[in-house]
């Protein structure tokens, strides 16, 4: 992130840079969001669930779908599932398939909305066409 030293308790940075977008997955991942006194949660969740559209994300307006981000380990996709659900409650299901070996976090409707222009911003999956 492109602020020098330790970032507790100061929300003076931005996001410049592909690096400082990893940067953030690794620090939510590690659980440092969690013991956060900077609330850094509801500021970038946005830019983190983008990340996770666009690496493991399918989505779809035109039939039931929606928005759904597949996983193929239970910690992650329980991780992924507790930030949203920290950031806003019942904004997502969790579903595991048993027979594929895979979880699936579903965005709600109300809640996928909401979010579309937040996640446009950060998502390259979700940008407007062109065709």
């Amino acid at each position: 992130m492109s602020n020098q030293g330790n970032t507790e308790g100061s929300t003076a940075f931005s996001f410049r840079t592909s690096v400082d977008h990893y940067i953030l997955e690794l620090w939510l991942a590690d659980g440092y969001w969690r013991a956060s006194s900077i609330g850094l949660t509801s500021i970038f969740v946005p830019a983190y669930l983008a990340g996770r559209v666009d690496g493991d994300g399918h989505f779809d307006l035109k039939h039931r779908t929606g928005l759904r981000i597949a996983y193929g380990s239970g910690f992650d996709a329980r991780r992924d599932w507790e930030i949203l659900k920290a950031y806003r409650k019942n904004s997502t299901s969790l579903y595991r398939y048993k027979r594929a070996g895979t979880w699936v976090i579903y965005l709600r409707k109300k809640f996928l909305y909401e979010m579309l222009p937040k996640l446009r911003l950060y998502s390259w999956k979700l940008l407007p066409r062109r065709d």
